[in-house]
């Protein structure tokens, strides 16, 4: 065979396999690998409580293992109740907030059609157009999500506490058994193609999913911290929203800031502006620094590859694609280098 086609066939094989994986494998298996990453980090801590405090591992590992979900579940619990009542206020001010958007967004149309010689109106005939579809779009794609959601609670939450229950106890067991499971991959008959795979995946892809997060963290702060100052009584919702939406390819905390502070230099507001633009400035930075200092050329994946390889997991598996799309392209590649004798 031609050894074009046979690595072409080889290339939507592989493509093929990790799109069917990621897609309808890795839904059912995730609980199970965060079980393992988990149980994995928690391992030197248990051998230390058990050298040093003489801790037995059988009851040193549920104590930590509980410790940890408090300290997570608690921390995630306090940050939902303060998105919730924020998302309420939000609700509820919807009314008093359109007036006041109808007065300003009038007032900016009016200057930049003194500005640039426009007829009076054509810009707020303009941006009335654009809002009444972007509203249009989105009740018609979150209602009938919000409706759905809602009729699902229940079934949400037992599925959630089954969920935290198949963690707990699935973090203990590989704790319990992780020298029987090492010692069974040794001998699973595809290990040597497998190994350097697993080995790729968990160095690149655990370095771009820590990476992400330490960035998306900081950048929410910074980005809550900014609208904390001038005073936006939605900071936290606000905050962290725009600091996901930074790590989406093409878009970044400035679409939403920039604007804002535009908006706010209109309306006479210089204070608010500088702190918007330090806030994007700000964001800018951190990841234009810290981005090649965390993931460096350590993933062996060019800027342009990494655009594609986001888009097309945004496209594929939603928001979860900023982190899959990457991955996915790294199992592709080291897939591809490796001699995988099924494809030989």
């Amino acid at each position: 065979m031609n050894k074009k086609v046979k690595y072409f066939l080889k290339f939507i094989g592989i493509t093929s396999g990790v799109y069917l994986s990621f897609r309808y494998l890795l839904p059912l298996v995730i609980l199970f690998v965060l079980a393992f990453i988990c149980a994995k980090g928690m391992l030197p801590i248990i051998e230390w409580c058990y050298v040093k405090m003489h801790i037995s591992k059988k009851v040193a590992a549920p104590i930590l293992l509980l410790l940890f979900l408090i300290i997570l579940f608690g921390f995630l619990g306090f940050l939902s109740v303060a998105l919730t009542e924020q998302i309420t206020g939000l609700i509820y001010s919807i009314p008093q907030y359109k007036v006041l958007w109808d007065d300003k967004m009038e007032a900016v149309c009016h200057y930049i059609d003194n500005v640039f010689g426009m007829t009076e109106g054509n810009s707020l005939k303009f941006m009335e157009d654009i809002i009444r579809q972007a509203s249009d779009m989105t009740l018609k794609r979150i209602v009938p999500t919000m409706a759905g959601l809602a009729g699902k609670a229940l079934i949400i939450f037992f599925q959630a506490l089954m969920g935290i229950f198949i963690f707990f106890v699935s973090v203990l067991m590989f704790i319990s058994d992780h020298k029987k499971i090492r010692k069974a991959f040794k001998t699973f008959p595809l290990r040597k193609q497998v190994q350097p795979v697993l080995i790729e995946l968990k160095r690149n892809g655990l370095i771009y999913v820590k990476a992400q997060s330490i960035i998306i963290c900081l950048i929410s702060l910074i980005c809550t911290g900014s609208l904390f100052l001038i005073g936006n009584k939605y900071y936290l919702l606000f905050g962290i929203t725009i600091g996901i939406l930074d790590a989406l390819p093409v878009l970044g905390s400035g679409v939403v800031f920039v604007p804002w502070a535009v908006f706010s230099i209109v309306s006479g507001n210089y204070l608010n502006a500088a702190i918007l633009i330090t806030g994007y400035i700000a964001s800018l930075l951190v990841r234009e620094v810290l981005e090649p200092r965390l993931l460096g050329n350590s993933m062996g994946i060019l800027p342009v590859f990494m655009l594609m390889s986001i888009f097309v997991g945004i496209n594929v598996f939603g928001v979860l694609g900023i982190v899959l799309g990457p991955i996915g392209y790294v199992a592709i590649k080291t897939l591809m280098q490796t001699k995988l004798k099924f494809f030989e």
